[in-house]
């Protein structure tokens, strides 16, 4: 979808100009990325691994919709409707969190390679289920099922033990 077809895709959605500060920029960007990094912490928390494995589905796609869709509701409550918090804004969350992980060394430089394609594309779909959701039920947005879906489904994931293999190359 283009970015001239937006206005006409989500018409309640258009570019408002109005509310534009940095100030509220950054406390968007923030309170993603606090979420963000609240849920590594609690996912790598050593008490807690064996209900929230940070080596899951849900913390490796949940996670990352779920700042995703954050980003998106607080820009579109704090700074207006506009187009930036579906596409862009997530995007930026995503990659600022991994750049942060990295630099004060939270993640390993192969783990983030590796985790980085599955992440990203869950926090722009985030974002766009969210703006989706802002369109169709503007009254409400249900942002607090994305946040809180993946402490929803790490307990019963982690109930699925697969079996050891031993594999040898």
């Amino acid at each position: 979808m283009s970015f001239d077809r937006f206005e006409n895709e989500y018409p309640g959605l258009k570019q408002v100009p109005a509310k534009r500060s940095w100030h509220r920029f950054l406390i968007v960007l923030g309170v993603s990325l606090l979420y963000a990094l609240s849920c590594r912490l609690i996912f790598g928390w050593g008490r807690a691994k064996d209900i929230f494995p940070i080596v899951s589905i849900s913390f490796l796609t949940l996670v990352p919709m779920a700042f995703g869709a954050l980003t998106t509701f607080l820009g579109y409550w704090l700074c207006g409707p506009s187009r930036f918090w579906v596409y862009v804004a997530p995007a930026i969350v995503a990659k600022l969190g991994f750049i942060g992980s990295f630099v004060v060394h939270m993640e390993a430089l192969l783990c983030l390679v590796v985790a980085f394609p599955i992440m990203f594309p869950m926090a722009i779909i985030g974002g766009r289920a969210a703006g989706w959701i802002l369109y169709h039920r503007s009254n409400k947005l249900y942002v607090s099922i994305f946040v809180l879906l993946p402490f929803a489904v790490a307990p019963i994931e982690a109930q699925w033990k697969a079996a050891p293999e031993l594999v040898a190359i």
